[in-house]
């Protein structure tokens, strides 16, 4: 019998030790909490994190001026903002987990590399933002996504 018991504690310990290595515990923290991911400071003090996806759509078809360390100031305009949350999170009532794109197009002979820049807009002001060149020369994407906490 005590063999047995032995055995079934080992079994258990075991699949615990399985189980929290392959990342298969339970999370007893629910989403909202509080508890988990920190946005850091910085993060909440710069001018991006303040603003949103319709400030965004209301700039469409302005000037963005980038600042490179290629080509000094180059001006894009933003053609697109487009809303890339999943489903469930359109649905919700909330307007602060926010995941769009931004889709700019600029000249074709001063191509950027993927890099973050410091833009400047007459009515967004200064940020800065990671961009991605696309497949067509010229163009540039960026993702925001604000679904965590």
């Amino acid at each position: 019998m005590q063999k047995a018991s032995k055995f079934g504690m080992s079994a258990l310990v075991l699949v615990s030790l399985v189980s929290t290595s392959f990342g298969q515990q339970k999370n007893s923290t629910p989403l909202g909490s509080g508890i988990g991911p920190v946005i850091p400071k910085e993060a909440r003090l710069s001018n991006l994190f303040k603003l949103s996806m319709a400030m965004f759509e209301d700039s469409l078809r302005t000037t963005f001026k980038f600042q490179t360390p290629a080509f000094g100031q180059v001006e894009m305009q933003l053609v697109e903002a487009s809303d890339e949350r999943p489903l469930f999170a359109r649905k919700a009532e909330t307007t602060d987990r926010e995941c769009f794109s931004l889709l700019f197009q600029g000249p074709q002979d001063k191509p950027l590399t993927q890099d973050t820049y410091t833009i400047e807009h007459k009515e967004l002001g200064k940020f800065q933002l990671f961009v991605v060149p696309t497949r067509k020369q010229g163009s540039y994407i960026a993702t925001i996504n604000r679904l965590m906490p």
